[in-house]
């Protein structure tokens, strides 16, 4: 599992350096130029999502079992490539609010966009394909007891399942944001090609402005948990090595 990891990482760093040191030479706005690259990032993401999630199904029959590992390397590219578009989507938009190089910041706008629409996809279809949901879709007892009562009253909780109950929560706390940041996305970017209502277009800017600051809130809190708590370090481990050793 580490190789695989440093063999993706590695070409993925070479593949994103290029591609910034492409946009900063640019001097025209991609989301003009190019819109077949997003419509192409979100199709490459449905057929490898579709690919990878059917050859999971076949060695799940093939084993008799469930996967004894905690994470395969579809769980690594998805999980990190999505954080990686999401960085990229993140950083470019503060610059954006803050207006620096205006076509350089919607450019790494386009970039971040790009990576997570396939990253994204490709997570979204295989999760459905390789029936993942049934591990990660909270039910309402792991919302109620497993995280509310757990973490704001204390109360005793036990976790079963692969997953435990505030992951499940919180991955679809991130899913609904991460919806209404696309939707309303997909607005404003309908807007550099066809004739958006002025009020629509800054409806969807504020839902679009407002989800995306929860949602990096959402994202820090995560990041503080998954480093800095000691019981939740091993799950961030596991991302790397493959299994999962407990603390």
């Amino acid at each position: 599992m580490i190789k695989k990891v440093v063999l993706f990482t590695s070409a993925i760093i070479v593949a994103l350096v290029l591609a910034i040191f492409y946009i900063i030479r640019v001097k025209s706005l991609l989301f003009h130029d190019m819109p077949l690259v997003m419509e192409g990032a979100a199709g490459l993401g449905i057929l490898t999502g579709i690919w990878r999630g059917i050859a999971a199904n076949g060695r799940l029959v093939r084993a008799g079992t469930t996967q004894p590992d905690r994470h395969n390397i579809d769980s690594f590219l998805e999980h990190w490539g999505t954080a990686t578009g999401i960085l990229l989507l993140a950083l470019s938009g503060l610059f954006i609010q803050l207006r620096y190089q205006r076509i350089f910041s919607n450019n790494l706008h386009f970039l971040g966009l790009a990576l997570t629409l396939y990253f994204g996809t490709y997570f979204l279809v295989h999760f459905f394909v390789s029936r993942k949901h049934r591990e990660l879709m909270p039910k309402i007892q792991d919302i109620t007891q497993g995280t509310i009562n757990k973490y704001l009253l204390r109360k005793t909780w036990k976790d079963t399942g692969k997953y435990v109950a505030s992951q499940r929560t919180s991955f679809l706390v991130f899913a609904i944001l991460g919806l209404l940041i696309l939707a309303s996305g997909i607005i404003k970017v309908l807007a550099y090609y066809y004739g958006i209502p002025m009020q629509l277009l800054l409806f969807a800017t504020s839902i679009h402005d407002i989800t995306a600051i929860l949602f990096a809130l959402m994202l820090l809190i995560h990041v503080v948990i998954a480093v800095f708590v000691h019981s939740y370090r091993h799950f961030l481990i596991s991302f790397f090595t493959g299994k999962l050793k407990e603390p």
